[in-house]
C-alpha cells in the first residue's frame, strides 16, 4: 500500500492514514515520507505496517553514517534531521495536552524543545543483550523485530571518542564475555556498560541469575577493556518480574560516578540514572530557572545542612547557597544529611534537612 507519513509517534513508528481514514503505525519511515508499505497486522481500530520502499523522501530525511541504525531498535529516528526530531517531540507533547488533557491553549503552553547536546555520542549507558545457540554465545543489541540479537562492534550513541582504545569498549566487552559465556556455559541475562567522559569512569555490569559464577575468569577476560569497575548484578524470580538479589564487586570501585552541575554523584549498577548526562544537567537548569529561587528563601551558609555521601543508590537532594544561589546536587539519603558538627549516623530532625529536589520531567 502507498502511504503518506503525517507525523511521528512517541515510539519508533510514524503515523499515516489509509484512504478510508484508518490509522496505520508505520515502522521505517519518518514524517513527510511517501512510502510503499506492507501490512504487519490489521486490527479493528488501527493497523501496523512496515515501509518497504521510500517513494518520495521527506525534506527532513538525512543520511546516517551508522549502517546498523536501520536494523537495530535503538535508533529508529536516525534518518530524521535533529531539528525535525526536536519539533516532533514537542508536537507529541502538545498533542497529548490537547487530546488527552483537553487544554485549549496547549500550543502556547509548550516551549520549543531544547537540545542539551549532540545527537550522537551523548549516552552514558549501553546495554547488550545475550543469546545462546548451542555452545556459541553472542552479545549484541536487539533487532527491530525484537526477536533476534545482532552483534555490534560500534555504538555511536555511547559517550566515547570516535577513535582510540575507548571507542572499542562495546566490541571488547561483548567479545570477552561472549567467550567467557561460551567456554563456561554461563547464563548471562544482559550486560550494562556505563561510561562518563566527565569523570573517566567505566563500569561493566554483568547481570546473571544467582548461583555459581566464574569470578576470577570474568576479571581476567575483562582486564584489558579499561573498566574502573566490574560488578555482577544477581537477580531472581520469573523473567517478567526479576528482582535484584545483590551486587558483587568483582574488580575496581564497585560503582561508577558522574558529574552533574559541578557535583559528583556515585551510583551503583542497579540504580536509575538519566542516560543523557547533558540532558540531566539541562533539566536542573530549566527547573531552577522556572522556580526562580530567591536568596531570602534559602538557608544561610551558617545553618544550611552539611551532606555526607552515604549510598550510591540514594536519591538526589539540592541545597542552596544564599550568597551565590549555587544549587548543589548530592547523593545523600535523608538520614545521612545532618547539621554541621552533628553525628552522620544520627537521624536528623526535619529542620536539619534541606528541601528535596523537585521532580524533574523525563528527557527525550
Amino acid at each position: 500500500m502507498r502511504l503518506t507519513i503525517e507525523r511521528m509517534t512517541y515510539g519508533p513508528d510514524a503515523i499515516a492514514h489509509t484512504q478510508e481514514g484508518k490509522t496505520v503505525f508505520v515502522s521505517g519511515a519518518i514524517a513527510g515520507d511517501v512510502v510503499e508499505a506492507e501490512l504487519v497486522s490489521d486490527g479493528k481500530s488501527f493497523s501496523k505496517a512496515r515501509a518497504t520502499a521510500v517513494l518520495e523522501p521527506s525534506p527532513a530525511r538525512v543520511g546516517c553514517d551508522w549502517p546498523l541504525a536501520s536494523v537495530l531498535g535503538c535508533a529508529p529516528w536516525a534518518a530524521m534531521a535533529y531539528d525535525a526530531q526536536l519539533e516532533a517531540k514537542r508536537a507529541n507533547v502538545v498533542d497529548a495536552l490537547a487530546r488527552v488533557g483537553h487544554l485549549a491553549d496547549a500550543e502556547q503552553l509548550v516551549r520549543p524543545c531544547e537540545a542539551p547536546g549532540s545527537p550522537w555520542r551523548y549516552r552514558n549507558k549501553a546495554e547488550l543483550a545475550f543469546v545462546r545457540d548451542g555452545r556459541r554465545a553472542t552479545l549484541g543489541m536487539h533487532a527491530l523485530d525484537g526477536t533476534s540479537v545482532i552483534k555490534v562492534e560500534d555504538f555511536p550513541l555511547l559517550d566515547t571518542p570516535a577513535k582510540g582504545p575507548a571507542s572499542r569498549i562495546v566490541k571488547n566487552v561483548s567479545g570477552a564475555l561472549g567467550y567467557l559465556a561460551g567456554s563456561h556455559d554461563l547464563d548471562i541475562e544482559r550486560v550494562g556498560i556505563r561510561r562518563s567522559s566527565r569523570t573517566g569512569d567505566v563500569e561493566v555490569a554483568i547481570w546473571t541469575p544467582t548461583g555459581a559464577f566464574p569470578r576470577a575468569q570474568a576479571c581476567r577476560v575483562l582486564e584489558s577493556v579499561g573498566a574502573t569497575s566490574i560488578v555482577r548484578v544477581m537477580t531472581k524470580g520469573p523473567a517478567k518480574a526479576r528482582k535484584v538479589a545483590g551486587v558483587e564487586r568483582l574488580a575496581g570501585a564497585g560503582s561508577w560516578s558522574e558529574r552533574i552541575a559541578g557535583n559528583v554523584m556515585r551510583l551503583s549498577a542497579p540504580s536509575f540514572f538519566q542516560v543523557n548526562t547533558a540532558g540531566a544537567e539541562k533539566l536542573v537548569d530549566l527547573v531552577l530557572d522556572a522556580l526562580e529561587p530567591a536568596p531570602s528563601r534559602c538557608r544561610s551558609p551558617a545553618t544550611r545542612a552539611s551532606w555526607t555521601p552515604w549510598s550510591p543508590t540514594a536519591l538526589p537532594y539540592v541545597t542552596c547557597d544564599a550568597t551565590s544561589r549555587r544549587h548543589a546536587w548530592t547523593t545523600s539519603t535523608p538520614w545521612a544529611a545532618t547539621q554541621t558538627g552533628s553525628s552522620p549516623t544520627t537521624k536528623p530532625t526535619s529542620s536539619s534537612l534541606t528541601r528535596r529536589a523537585p521532580a524533574l520531567p523525563r528527557t527525550s
